[in-house]
């Protein structure tokens, strides 16, 4: 089972933040890390995942946009699905870094399970951060 690299996330929990726990969860087949400073990943969402992988059979080549992705399972899990390039996008720096995490530990699965391999995370405007992965 792949490991998830957390130090980027852990380094952002201020001090006040003793509370702060990361969680693993089992999302369609992927690890997901997440805490409480992001969304954490309902089971239901996993529909969300098959419908976004299913669309993916009838639109144009590009890659999946997952805006707001919090720790990036939704978009991870059709990106796995359908075998297509992956760019998520949120206002929240932590849930940019479990992203990239979760999208880093998705890529080390054996293909075409992990559409991922390369990996940028960069401010947009002030407090913004967008997660970008891509097939090399």
């Amino acid at each position: 089972m792949p490991t998830i690299d957390l130090r980027a996330a852990d380094a952002l929990a201020r001090p006040s933040d003793t509370t702060t726990i990361t969680r693993v969860t089992r999302f369609d087949g992927l690890d997901t890390a997440y805490d409480d400073r992001v969304l954490e990943p309902r089971p239901w969402t996993v529909l969300q995942s098959a419908w976004a992988a299913d669309l993916a059979a009838v639109v144009p080549d590009g890659p999946i946009l997952e805006l707001c992705s919090g720790a990036g399972h939704i978009g991870l899990a059709a990106a796995v699905r359908c075998g297509r390039d992956l760019v998520q996008i949120d206002a929240n720096p932590v849930a940019c870094l479990y992203a990239a995490a979760n999208a880093r530990a998705a890529a080390r699965l054996p293909a075409p399970r992990g559409p991922t391999s390369r990996y940028a995370c960069s401010g947009l405007r002030t407090a913004a951060c967008s997660c970008a992965t891509a097939r090399s």
